[in-house]
């Protein structure tokens, strides 16, 4: 168990970053990401929201967005 919703965020950040460094596009960084995390969006809505909130400004910051993410980080 993640002693914080914080920790949680620090960690996808972590892995976004090293995801795109080994050359994957955003996309599937994305895919990486949900896949990584997907039991933490099944067991929580909390946690389902700082997952996608998460990698939704990410990749915002990058310029991107797929439109599953958008419409998932509105529970």
């Amino acid at each position: 168990m993640l002693s914080s919703y914080k920790e949680l965020e620090q960690y996808i950040v972590e892995d976004f970053e090293e995801f795109l460094d080994e050359g994957l596009s955003l996309s599937q960084v994305t895919d990486k990401l949900l896949v990584e995390y997907h039991r933490g969006t099944v067991n929580s809505k909390v946690e389902k929201l700082v997952v996608y909130l998460t990698i939704a400004l990410l990749c915002l910051d990058k310029g991107y967005l797929r439109e599953d993410i958008r419409m998932n980080w509105i529970l």
